[in-house]
């Protein structure tokens, strides 16, 4: 077993015991504490259905439209 591995697994064990969630102290613990929380993350309806509402236009080319319609 390399010290990496322990780290990860001492890592992982920390993660779950002894730690509060959401608790980081290190830099490589913040980045993987936001793979975490990224990779269970859903989008639930209300969310959905709020946003196809009042963001319909935040496509990513709303720039782009606003530049077509005043230029040409």
């Amino acid at each position: 077993m390399t010290i990496e591995m322990k780290m990860d697994q001492k890592y992982e064990q920390g993660r779950k015991i002894g730690r509060n969630e959401g608790e980081v102290s290190k830099e490589k613990e913040l980045i993987e504490e936001i793979k975490f929380v990224n990779s269970k993350f859903e989008y639930d309806d209300k969310y959905k259905k709020f946003n196809k509402k009042f963001n319909y236009l935040d496509d990513g080319q709303s720039s782009k439209r606003v530049i077509e319609k005043i230029i040409f």
